[in-house]
């Protein structure tokens, strides 16, 4: 028996070891390249199952289960607990997820730009063609950049070490080391830079569903390069993206329209606004319920369609629906919550529609408002767990359907390019063009009364701490906050600030934003499959 490393159970898809005489078996009627790859259509049925790989489960719950964005819930029977905990190891369920997933997804892309040289385009497909290869090679380069983002050190340095680049579909018995970022990148920018000019924009009437968001776009391919030019330090060219598509839109989406009448917070209001058989009419809540039929945009520039094969990320949350009766074995952290609650009306209500839609209506919060008189409260009950129970309701499920915990995955949204904006801005000494940019989203999302103040930075601390802060607001449990926090802790001053009484079951509440820890472990099984894979710091194995 030979051990198979992750990326290769990703490229033969298996999920098993397997012996060296199985696979060199070619069975009669054995559906292989030659047979899967005959006509155009072939190659849209194969995309639309290699976007079917991609999504970010993974990502989500190791960034919520390191920082400071969820706690352990009043219903938790162990579920993350040492991770909670700070206990990051090389057999981790979401490393090892996060590893296969995305060598699954650049296998199944690559298979899909191979196969496509089996295909000779008349002359009426030949732009469809490519768009469907340039499709594959914005989806690879996707694989190996989120790869990039949780395995290297340092994504700046060219020369560090990152991660396994596969430009072709590798045979079963090779073994491949990592590659340098600067490799790495290398063929990301290749891959991004064919697809810009060979992708023809998915509309809702050429889309292969109503929802043409969920494929790459040009506007994607912008976004992502601003993302990557950041998390590189390339200031520069990270703005000269964010700036493009803030340039083609969509808009901000508003909060301040679209809202049930009523008094905010009363059940009629929440009956309507949180309508699990409609869908809200206020923008910012519409666009993470993710309506059946035409849909709605909203900010998105791309999200990946959460398919029936996919993990649901509301089930990182809770046992089976999103609301207290569903089982919520993980919450909102405090702390996030009381920033969400600063910005009140005079009646002590949150002006910002964030702390609605992250929230569920049967949540128990302790002291709502911060307006109670009588102890105990919050910081001082005896029985907190039981009494302020945050439900997260960010990932409320496909609103007309009956997939409560299967919200689609956010990948860009308008927001992040206003933050990518406001980095650039600072690293360039513009502190007011910084403040202006993350004003921007603050005012999209505050729906009562006035937003607040334009910030006004005394330095760059002050200013990357800002931008930490909106980030982790608006970005919330949408895989940022580790990333954030590697990428900014030191710049801004600031590390994981968790609620204090969320840190009393596992007794630590924070670990240095420069901690190896903020570097993902190779997973145990590609250590011990593969000899030429190198660990990380700090990780025995």
């Amino acid at each position: 028996m030979k051990k198979l490393s992750l990326l290769l159970v990703a490229i033969v898809g298996l999920t098993f070891n397997s012996c060296e005489d199985a696979y060199h078996i070619v069975q009669d009627g054995e559906l292989n390249d030659a047979a899967t790859f005959k006509t155009l259509d072939d190659m849209k049925l194969y995309l639309l199952g290699t976007y079917d790989y991609a999504d970010t489960h993974a990502e989500v719950g190791l960034t919520a289960n390191m920082t400071d964005e969820i706690t352990l819930g009043s219903q938790n029977a162990g579920q993350e607990r040492d991770l909670y905990g700070f206990i990051l190891l090389s057999n981790d369920a979401f490393v090892e997820e996060m590893w296969l997933t995305e060598y699954s997804l650049i296998n199944r892309a690559n298979r899909l730009i191979e196969g496509a040289s089996r295909i000779t385009p008349t002359p009426a497909e030949e732009a469809e063609y490519n768009s469907i290869v340039a499709h594959a090679k914005a989806l690879r380069a996707y694989g190996h950049f989120q790869l990039l983002t949780y395995f290297s050190t340092d994504l700046s340095n060219d020369s560090a070490l990152g991660v396994c680049k596969v430009d072709h579909v590798p045979s079963i018995t090779e073994k491949l080391p990592r590659s340098t970022n600067g490799e790495v990148f290398a063929l990301i920018e290749s891959d991004l830079n064919d697809a810009y000019a060979n992708l023809v924009d998915y509309t809702t009437a050429t889309a292969p569903n109503t929802h043409p968001w969920t494929f790459f776009s040009k506007n994607a391919v912008n976004a992502f390069r601003a993302r990557m030019y950041l998390y590189r330090k390339n200031y520069a060219l990270a703005l000269q993206y964010a700036d493009q598509v803030i340039a083609a839109g969509p808009a901000l989406a508003v909060s301040n329209t679209g809202l049930p009448a009523g008094t905010v917070g009363s059940t009629a209001w929440n009956n309507a606004f949180y309508s699990q058989t409609t869908f809200s009419n206020n923008p910012y809540k519409r666009m993470f319920t993710d309506p059946t039929g035409a849909g709605y945009q909203g900010e998105i520039i791309l999200s990946f369609e959460m398919g029936t094969s996919k993990s649901a990320v509301a089930g990182l949350f809770y046992f089976n629906r999103t609301q207290f009766s569903g089982g919520p074995y993980h919450e909102m952290d405090r702390n996030v919550f009381n920033l969400l609650e600063q910005n009140t009306n005079a009646a002590h209500q949150s002006n910002d529609i964030r702390r609605y839609v992250y929230i569920d209506p049967t949540s128990k919060i302790d002291q709502p408002g911060y307006t109670g008189s009588t102890a105990p409260y919050f910081d001082t009950d005896g029985n907190y767990k039981f009494t302020d129970v945050l439900c997260i309701d960010k990932y409320p499920g496909k609103v007309g359907t009956n997939r409560e915990l299967q919200s689609d995955y956010k990948i860009f949204r308008m927001s992040e390019m206003y933050f990518i904006r406001a980095e650039a801005l600072i690293a360039a000494g513009d502190l007011t063009g910084a403040a202006n940019a993350v004003q921007a989203v603050r005012i999209a999302r505050t729906f009562r009364n006035s937003p607040p103040a334009l910030p006004v930075y005394a330095n760059a601390t002050a200013a990357w701490a800002d931008v930490l802060l909106e980030r982790r607001l608006e970005l919330y449990l949408e895989g940022h906050r580790y990333i954030d926090l590697k990428r900014l802790g030191t710049l801004a001053n600031a590390g994981i600030d968790r609620y204090s009484r969320d840190c009393e079951q596992v007794n630590v509440c924070s670990i240095p934003t420069t901690d190896t820890r903020f570097t993902a472990p190779i997973p145990i099984r590609e250590m011990n499959a593969n000899p030429q894979m190198e660990q990380n710091p700090g990780y025995d194995q």
